[in-house]
Protein backbone atom coordinates (compact mmCIF):
# COMPACT_ATOMS: atom_id res chain seq x y z
CA UNK A 1 0.00 0.00 0.00
CA UNK A 2 1.40 3.64 -0.78
CA UNK A 3 1.77 6.13 1.81
CA UNK A 4 1.35 9.13 1.57
CA UNK A 5 3.36 12.28 1.74
CA UNK A 6 2.59 13.46 4.78
CA UNK A 7 3.66 9.78 6.43
CA UNK A 8 6.71 9.91 4.45
CA UNK A 9 7.56 12.82 5.95
CA UNK A 10 6.54 11.69 9.34
CA UNK A 11 8.83 8.43 9.03
CA UNK A 12 12.05 10.50 7.93
CA UNK A 13 11.45 13.01 10.88
CA UNK A 14 11.62 9.55 13.50
CA UNK A 15 14.31 8.18 11.78
CA UNK A 16 16.59 11.24 12.26
CA UNK A 17 15.12 11.83 16.01
CA UNK A 18 16.01 7.90 17.11
CA UNK A 19 19.20 8.81 15.40
CA UNK A 20 19.97 11.94 17.31
CA UNK A 21 19.38 10.20 20.25
CA UNK A 22 21.52 7.11 19.52
CA UNK A 23 24.37 9.02 18.29
CA UNK A 24 24.30 11.52 21.34
CA UNK A 25 24.44 8.12 23.36
CA UNK A 26 26.97 5.87 21.71
CA UNK A 27 28.44 7.95 18.48
CA UNK A 28 28.16 7.56 14.71
CA UNK A 29 30.35 4.65 13.91
CA UNK A 30 28.88 2.11 17.08
CA UNK A 31 25.20 2.71 15.71
CA UNK A 32 24.36 0.51 12.62
CA UNK A 33 21.48 1.37 10.26
CA UNK A 34 19.01 -1.96 11.29
CA UNK A 35 19.44 -0.36 14.98
CA UNK A 36 18.52 2.81 13.59
CA UNK A 37 15.38 1.12 11.89
CA UNK A 38 14.30 -0.65 14.56
CA UNK A 39 14.76 2.06 17.19
CA UNK A 40 12.42 4.26 15.00
CA UNK A 41 10.07 1.37 14.59
CA UNK A 42 10.44 0.80 10.91
CA UNK A 43 11.87 -1.55 8.89
CA UNK A 44 15.40 -1.72 7.59
CA UNK A 45 14.55 -1.97 4.19
CA UNK A 46 13.16 1.26 4.33
CA UNK A 47 15.34 3.32 4.95
CA UNK A 48 17.03 4.39 1.77
CA UNK A 49 13.45 5.68 0.93
CA UNK A 50 14.63 8.69 3.03
CA UNK A 51 18.48 8.83 2.51
CA UNK A 52 21.13 8.06 -0.08
CA UNK A 53 23.37 7.10 2.99
CA UNK A 54 23.94 6.75 6.14
CA UNK A 55 26.20 9.74 6.05
CA UNK A 56 23.53 12.07 4.72
CA UNK A 57 21.31 10.86 8.37
CA UNK A 58 24.38 11.82 10.18
CA UNK A 59 24.44 15.10 8.39
CA UNK A 60 20.39 15.69 9.06
CA UNK A 61 20.86 14.02 12.77
CA UNK A 62 23.59 16.29 13.67
CA UNK A 63 21.18 19.56 12.20
CA UNK A 64 18.63 18.51 14.72
CA UNK A 65 20.63 18.43 17.38
CA UNK A 66 21.41 21.97 16.88
CA UNK A 67 18.20 23.20 16.40
CA UNK A 68 17.07 21.51 19.43
CA UNK A 69 20.33 23.29 21.28
CA UNK A 70 19.68 26.67 19.68
CA UNK A 71 15.80 27.00 20.50
CA UNK A 72 16.74 28.21 24.70
CA UNK A 73 19.37 30.63 23.92
CA UNK A 74 17.25 32.30 20.85
CA UNK A 75 14.44 33.01 23.53
CA UNK A 76 17.12 34.38 25.77
CA UNK A 77 17.98 36.37 23.02
CA UNK A 78 15.17 37.98 21.89
CA UNK A 79 14.19 39.43 25.37
CA UNK A 80 14.69 43.08 25.26
CA UNK A 81 15.02 43.58 29.12
CA UNK A 82 19.33 43.47 30.36
CA UNK A 83 17.53 42.16 33.85
CA UNK A 84 15.06 39.37 32.38
CA UNK A 85 18.04 38.77 29.83
CA UNK A 86 20.22 37.68 32.84
CA UNK A 87 18.09 35.95 35.01
CA UNK A 88 17.25 34.12 31.87
CA UNK A 89 20.79 33.75 31.23
CA UNK A 90 21.19 32.35 34.42
CA UNK A 91 18.37 29.72 34.54
CA UNK A 92 20.20 28.36 31.24
CA UNK A 93 23.20 27.57 32.85
CA UNK A 94 22.11 26.25 36.05
CA UNK A 95 19.98 23.96 33.62
CA UNK A 96 23.00 23.14 31.16
CA UNK A 97 25.08 22.72 34.08
CA UNK A 98 22.59 20.54 36.35
CA UNK A 99 23.86 16.90 38.36
CA UNK A 100 22.75 14.08 36.47
CA UNK A 101 21.40 11.34 37.86
CA UNK A 102 22.82 8.13 38.08
CA UNK A 103 22.16 5.98 34.47
CA UNK A 104 20.49 9.19 32.62
CA UNK A 105 20.40 9.32 29.37
CA UNK A 106 23.87 10.85 27.53
CA UNK A 107 23.86 14.76 26.97
CA UNK A 108 21.91 16.99 24.35
CA UNK A 109 24.65 19.17 24.02
CA UNK A 110 26.34 18.12 20.54
CA UNK A 111 29.17 20.06 21.59
CA UNK A 112 29.57 17.41 24.19
CA UNK A 113 28.66 14.56 22.08
CA UNK A 114 29.33 15.02 18.46
CA UNK A 115 32.98 16.99 19.39
CA UNK A 116 35.70 14.60 19.68
CA UNK A 117 33.87 12.20 16.89
CA UNK A 118 34.07 14.84 14.37
CA UNK A 119 37.28 15.25 13.04
CA UNK A 120 36.76 11.38 11.83
CA UNK A 121 33.39 12.60 10.31
CA UNK A 122 33.46 13.45 5.94
CA UNK A 123 33.25 17.32 5.15
CA UNK A 124 29.54 17.95 5.23
CA UNK A 125 29.07 16.62 8.91
CA UNK A 126 31.79 18.44 9.93
CA UNK A 127 30.16 21.24 7.81
CA UNK A 128 27.06 21.00 9.61
CA UNK A 129 28.78 20.88 12.94
CA UNK A 130 30.43 24.08 11.85
CA UNK A 131 27.48 25.78 11.52
CA UNK A 132 25.69 25.21 14.71
CA UNK A 133 28.69 26.07 16.36
CA UNK A 134 29.05 29.56 14.72
CA UNK A 135 24.90 29.97 14.54
CA UNK A 136 25.36 28.96 18.73
CA UNK A 137 28.07 31.21 19.34
CA UNK A 138 26.11 33.72 17.58
CA UNK A 139 23.09 33.38 19.84
CA UNK A 140 25.08 33.13 23.03
CA UNK A 141 26.55 35.84 22.42
CA UNK A 142 23.14 37.79 21.83
CA UNK A 143 22.07 36.35 25.15
CA UNK A 144 25.13 38.25 26.96
CA UNK A 145 25.06 41.17 25.51
CA UNK A 146 25.73 44.64 27.54
CA UNK A 147 25.22 48.02 26.81
CA UNK A 148 28.85 48.87 28.52
CA UNK A 149 30.27 46.23 26.30
CA UNK A 150 31.94 46.75 22.60
CA UNK A 151 30.60 43.50 19.98
CA UNK A 152 33.86 42.31 20.02
CA UNK A 153 34.48 42.16 23.88
CA UNK A 154 31.07 40.39 23.93
CA UNK A 155 31.77 37.81 21.25
CA UNK A 156 34.64 37.09 23.29
CA UNK A 157 32.86 36.77 26.38
CA UNK A 158 30.91 34.46 24.69
CA UNK A 159 33.66 32.03 23.27
CA UNK A 160 34.74 31.91 26.71
CA UNK A 161 31.64 31.32 28.70
CA UNK A 162 30.51 28.56 26.46
CA UNK A 163 33.87 26.94 26.30
CA UNK A 164 33.86 26.92 29.85
CA UNK A 165 30.10 25.02 29.91
CA UNK A 166 31.07 22.92 27.10
CA UNK A 167 34.55 21.57 28.83
CA UNK A 168 32.81 21.28 32.12
CA UNK A 169 29.95 19.29 30.82
CA UNK A 170 32.42 16.92 28.72
CA UNK A 171 34.81 16.51 31.85
CA UNK A 172 31.80 15.72 34.54
CA UNK A 173 30.05 13.31 32.03
CA UNK A 174 33.47 11.45 31.90
CA UNK A 175 33.39 10.63 34.98
CA UNK A 176 29.66 10.76 36.19
CA UNK A 177 29.78 6.97 36.96
CA UNK A 178 33.27 6.76 38.73
CA UNK A 179 33.12 9.60 40.49
CA UNK A 180 30.55 11.25 41.28
CA UNK A 181 31.38 13.91 43.89
CA UNK A 182 34.38 14.95 41.46
CA UNK A 183 31.43 15.75 38.41
CA UNK A 184 29.32 17.71 40.76
CA UNK A 185 32.34 19.93 41.42
CA UNK A 186 33.29 20.65 37.72
CA UNK A 187 29.70 21.37 37.36
CA UNK A 188 29.35 23.44 40.09
CA UNK A 189 32.79 25.54 40.38
CA UNK A 190 31.94 26.52 36.52
CA UNK A 191 28.27 26.77 36.97
CA UNK A 192 29.10 29.88 39.47
CA UNK A 193 31.53 31.53 38.11
CA UNK A 194 29.78 31.96 35.04
CA UNK A 195 26.79 33.24 36.32
CA UNK A 196 28.49 35.28 38.96
CA UNK A 197 30.80 36.79 35.79
CA UNK A 198 28.00 37.22 32.73
CA UNK A 199 24.41 36.90 34.71
CA UNK A 200 24.88 39.52 37.26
Amino acid sequence: MRISKAQTKQNKERIVAAAAQLFRERGFEAVGVAELMHAAGLTHGGFYNHFESKRQLEEEACALSFGEALGPLSRIAELDSGRERRAAFASYVENYLKSREPGAAAPRCPFVVFGSDMPRQDERTRGVFGKGLRDYLEKFAVALRRKSKKPDETRGDAVFAMAAMVGAAALAYGVDQIDKDLAQEIRAVVRERVIDEFAN
